[in-house]
């Protein structure tokens, strides 16, 4: 008996004096965890992606300046999506608009109390011969809070300076 209980005991202190890194179980759980910490990653990029393209209260009630002077709440993208709003806005009232000599100089973008509804004033500048601002504003309702995929809306209350010099 003397005999067994020797023989599992060295047993046992060969197993214990291996190293970390030759045990399985060791590797299993690294290998879950690198992978999981990747998944994990990865799913956060896509999210901040994703949200970066929604229009911010879309199906909430309540007035929300988004973009001013004073405020910035948009993303880039969002900037960039509302900045093609309303040149859509001002193309669906003129086909003639041409934005190759105009350059961007302001945004103001407030959410209404109505749900999916924003309100935008747009300054730009032209590039000919003498620079001259033209405002627009107008009330947009959008079909969808998606601003990358889906740019359908309506709009209303439309005044454009620009519009009105093209028309002339």
């Amino acid at each position: 008996m003397n005999n067994t209980n020797q023989s599992r005991s060295s047993r046992h202190r060969q197993r214990k004096n291996k190293p970390f890194y030759q045990n399985i179980k060791f590797w299993i759980i690294t290998f879950t965890s690198i992978i999981a910490l990747v998944a994990l990653f990865f799913g956060v990029q896509k999210y901040r992606e994703y949200k970066s393209w929604q229009a911010p209260y879309y199906s909430q009630t309540g007035k929300h300046v988004l973009l001013s002077s004073d405020t910035d709440k948009l993303s880039d993208n969002q900037e960039e999506a509302f900045y093609n709003l309303v040149k859509g806005a001002i193309k669906s009232d003129d086909s003639k608009a041409d934005f190759t000599n105009i350059e961007d100089k302001s945004l103001y973008v407030e959410k209404m109390k109505q749900k999916q509804t924003y309100y935008i004033e747009y300054v730009c500048t032209s590039n000919i011969l003498v620079k001259l601002n033209y405002k627009t504003s107008v009330i947009i309702k959008l079909k969808s809070s998606d601003l990358k995929n889906s740019t359908k809306f309506t709009y209303w209350d439309f005044h454009s300076t620009l519009t009105d010099l093209l028309k002339e």
